[in-house]
């Protein structure tokens, strides 16, 4: 498959005056009659996770999903400084709702790992949630890095996750969970987009060599208004090809 790239950049200042909700509103649709729109990676992207890039809406599991692996696959496609694991939503979800004695997975505590997050809490729904957030062990700190577009800390769900999630790294206790200032959303349904351009602009620390990767430039609303144009174009550029 021919990938076309366009180089994210970072820039812009938030310049609205709206107000973040404490919650946004799900995107929910029947993947039973929908259309399969790309095949990418080991993933399978439908109508609904196209319209989720769209305007103020809230991303699915898999347009998250989709474009942190597009950038993985694309940023860090000769990176050899570190190991660098993003973990899809589904994965994440089973980790989550799972018992500590019953996870099946051991995971290497020298290796990034990016977990982005959401706040179900229900294991009986599928694609739940209102929330995304990202959590990342950084084997560097032997910590974790928590970066919320509207909370600071982590909540009661992010910290019962961190506490599987040293479990099966195996770590002596539970690790110690860094809040770092990062941008904030102002417009509701931006948050999943917040957790994949703080992805990208860690990633694009790391390739510079940069020692503090938890630095972060304004994101107006403008520019994430731009990245969602440019995520679907991506998703066009790959089906064209």
């Amino acid at each position: 498959m021919r990938v076309v790239f366009m180089t994210p950049q970072v820039m812009g200042s938030p310049q609205s005056d709206q107000k973040a909700s404490p919650r946004s509103i799900p995107y929910f649709n029947s993947r039973a009659i929908e259309e399969r729109v790309l095949e990418y990676d080991d993933l399978t992207i439908y109508t609904s996770d196209l319209r989720s890039l769209q305007r103020n809406s809230w991303l699915t599991d898999n347009a998250i999903a989709f474009a942190t692996t597009y950038l993985k696959n694309q940023l860090l496609k000769d990176f050899v400084a570190f190991d660098v694991i993003v973990f899809p939503p589904s994965i994440i979800e089973i980790i989550k709702f799972s018992h500590e004695d019953e996870l099946p997975i051991k995971i290497d505590k020298m290796k990034f790992y990016f977990f982005p997050i959401n706040d179900n809490t229900n294991p009986s729904i599928s694609f739940g949630g209102s929330h995304w957030s990202l959590l990342i062990y950084d084997p560097c700190l032997s910590r974790f890095v928590y970066l919320d577009s509207m909370y600071m800390y982590p909540p009661t769900y992010v910290n019962k996750f961190v506490k599987k999630a040293s479990s099966i790294m195996m770590l002596d206790n539970t690790a110690e969970v860094l809040s770092p200032l990062c941008p904030k959303m102002t417009i509701n349904g931006n948050c999943g987009m917040f957790v994949i351009e703080y992805i990208n602009i860690i990633f694009v620390r790391m390739l510079a060599g940069k020692q503090e990767l938890y630095k972060f430039p304004q994101l107006s609303d403008e520019f994430i208004s731009e990245r969602r144009k440019y995520w679907l174009n991506t998703a066009y550029n790959l089906r064209k090809g």
